[in-house]
């Protein structure tokens, strides 16, 4: 229950990091999160901060990695959803499936 515990804390912090534009320190914390973890969280754990990775990602202008993290994202949220009013067109592109 403790990689789940830190997971979700890691989870809750995504919002405020990207909001404040601290896009480095919120891929590193989500890439360290789902790697500390990895095996260990549902896909509903894992799903928040593979979407906030792929936000900061493509804020960093890494779009292969942006592309990878989406297609993670993706496979562990079956239903995940790109709003087009909600989400920026450049989160959008890396999302497009090839």
């Amino acid at each position: 229950f403790a990689a789940q515990a830190r997971a979700a804390a890691a989870a809750a912090e995504m919002p405020a990091l990207l909001r404040s534009g601290r896009y480095a320190e919120a891929a590193v914390r989500a890439s360290r999160a789902l790697g500390d973890h990895s095996g260990l969280l549902a896909p509903k754990e894992e799903a928040p901060l593979l979407r906030a990775l792929v936000e900061a990602l493509v804020a960093l202008d890494a779009r292969e990695e942006a592309t990878r993290a989406c297609l993670a994202w993706r496979a562990v949220d079956k239903g995940a959803r790109l709003d087009p009013v909600r989400t920026s067109p450049k989160v959008r592109a890396a999302c497009q499936t090839r």
